[in-house]
């Protein structure tokens, strides 16, 4: 019994079938990478936190453009008062009568200098007292209402 021979074991792998088209692959397991798992998850979480902070900042920086915008429009109104202010204190009959006088020099007028004139009131023009053309007939009919629409009494 010296002569005995050493038996070792070694494992054998067997390929299957893999496919429609018959390739052969072995069954082994994927290597897992914790990394790219742990990066997934820790997006996932911190993705919906990010987006919150940035509705929020945006938020506040059109509340405070809005506050910007009705504090210029509160100082455009109060210039525009003072300016209609100014502007009516120019057109005061006061200050025209004054700047008149003293800048160029003349003077209210005399009772005499003021006349008024009758003027006759306008006399009927013969062509109204006509009786209306086909044309204006014709005008008439498309531009009247409900109202017109009832025949003119003579």
């Amino acid at each position: 019994m010296a002569l005995r021979q050493a038996q070792t074991l070694t494992p054998l792998l067997v390929s299957e079938p893999w496919g429609l088209r018959g390739r052969e692959a072995t069954r082994r397991r994927r290597r897992r990478y914790p990394t790219i798992a742990t990066l997934t998850i820790t997006t996932l979480i911190v993705l919906p936190f990010v987006a919150y902070v940035a509705a929020v900042s945006n938020a506040a920086r059109i509340g405070y453009r809005i506050l910007q915008e009705n504090q210029e429009i509160a100082a455009l109104e109060t210039d525009h008062e003072r300016l209609q202010a100014i502007a009516s204190s120019l057109r005061a009959p006061e200050r025209i009568e004054y700047l008149a006088v003293t800048r160029l020099g003349l003077q209210p007028p005399n009772v005499g200098q003021i006349a008024s004139l009758s003027v006759p009131a306008p006399s009927l023009r013969r062509d109204a007292q006509r009786a209306p053309g086909l044309w204006q007939r014709v005008g008439e009919y498309f531009h009247r209402n409900e109202a017109v629409a009832a025949p003119r009494s003579p």
